[in-house]
């Protein structure tokens, strides 16, 4: 009896019926393993036919989707990359729009200044020439004034000179008439003797209260130009610390380089993405406002001095000539022999008459007559009209005469 022995595929090991496939090797194999492993050749003429694997769909498309992937992120980099680019791109012609803004800027300022620098100096030309017309004239006029003080003065000389020469002959023809006539020229000559000396008593006050009150202004006048001197030379050595002077210079008391800056410089920053402009024309102009301000103080006050120089000289002059009269009225009244009652009841001070009265002019402008001064150290001695002595330092006093 022949046993029933399971027979299976060679290949798959699966149980195979009557239409399994013997092999030359003693094995079987299931048809659709054996149609796998030899494939029934392809008629001519007719289209081939692959037969893919699970796997190699599922390699196919892990393949793909690792391209589609790449793909992306190679985009994205370059749109990146090329959105980088644009913002740089923008950034830098910001940048430049920046620049050209600033330099128009810079330029308009400059322009503006140039035209600032030359209206000023048309004005001060116009001032400058200006005040020295305004110098000449008043020159001119101060001059013509002192000539025609003078000629008045040497007019008033000459009429009381006259005057005094037909009243001595009068009273040198009336010697020997009547004694009551010749009291009465004599009393009129005290008069005119007594008027003098009045006149020139008030000349003498007024020009004196005068004289110290432009003193007074003088002081003031010498401390305003120290003050614009120092400003003036500290504004100098601001200017000559930050421009070196050299042999070009056509006026070294001057600041062209302050009155017409240089150009405004345009550099970048250290990202290069943004310009800085260096102008110093602001400040410029308010130094060189402050230096012409100086400059116009110096000359202004310098000028006040001047003229106040120049009065006073005119009120010495005519201070001497008042105490040359009262010294020639006094030498008349020596020699009419005039005694203090005629003097006195004439209106005539008590002190007028005597003559050699020295004047100790002090510092604050006040005034000391005295009939003798010694000098010592560090103070003077002098007696004063009573006849008793008295003593001022010698610091206080301007001068003697």
């Amino acid at each position: 009896m022949t046993e029933n022995i399971p027979i299976t595929c060679a290949k798959c090991h699966t149980l195979v019926g009557s239409d399994a496939v013997f092999l030359k090797n003693g094995t079987y194999m299931c048809p659709a393993c054996y149609q796998r492993a030899y494939p029934v050749k392809a008629k001519p003429g007719k289209p081939k036919r692959f037969d893919i694997s699970v796997e190699g769909v599922i390699a196919i498309i892990v393949v793909a989707g690792v391209v589609f992937l790449g793909y992306k992120v190679y985009d994205y980099v370059v749109a990146s990359r090329r959105a980088e680019a644009l913002a740089a791109q923008k950034a830098e012609e910001a940048a430049e729009a920046r620049r050209l803004e600033d330099q128009a800027r810079a330029d308009e300022r400059a322009r503006k200044a140039e035209i600032f620098r030359r209206e000023t100096e048309e004005r001060l030309q116009a001032e400058r020439i200006a005040k020295a017309e305004a110098q000449k004239l008043a020159a001119a006029e101060r001059l013509k004034a002192i000539e025609l003080a003078k000629a008045e003065a040497e007019k008033r000389r000459l009429e009381e000179e006259q005057r005094l020469a037909a009243m001595k002959k009068k009273l040198e023809a009336e010697k020997n008439g009547d004694t009551a006539e010749g009291l009465k020229a004599r009393q009129t000559e005290l008069a005119a003797i007594a008027r003098i000396i009045t006149d020139a008593q008030k000349k003498i006050s007024a020009a004196e209260t005068a004289k110290n009150e432009h003193l007074r202004k003088s002081v003031a006048y010498k401390s305003f130009l120290r003050t614009a001197e120092d400003t003036r030379n500290s504004l100098l050595r601001q200017y000559r610390a930050e421009f070196p002077p050299t042999t070009d210079v056509r006026d070294p008391n001057d600041i062209p380089n302050w009155r017409n800056p240089p150009a405004p410089k345009v550099s970048t920053n250290a990202t290069g993405q943004g310009a800085v402009v260096v102008d110093h024309s602001a400040s410029y102009a308010k130094l060189v406002a402050k230096f012409d301000s100086a400059a116009k103080d110096l000359q202004t006050n310098g000028d006040a001095l001047k003229f106040a120089t120049d009065e006073i000289a005119k009120l010495d002059s005519i201070i001497d000539e008042a105490k040359a009269k009262i010294d020639e009225s006094n030498h008349k009244l020596i020699e009419l022999k005039a005694t203090p009652e005629e003097i006195a009841s004439n209106g005539v001070n008590a002190t007028a008459h005597r003559p050699g009265l020295k004047t100790i002019w002090k510092k604050d402008g006040s005034q000391i007559k005295a009939q003798s001064v010694i000098a010592a150290d560090d103070e003077i001695r002098y007696k004063d009209e009573k006849g008793a002595w008295q003593v001022v330092k010698k610091a206080d006093v301007e001068k003697v005469e």
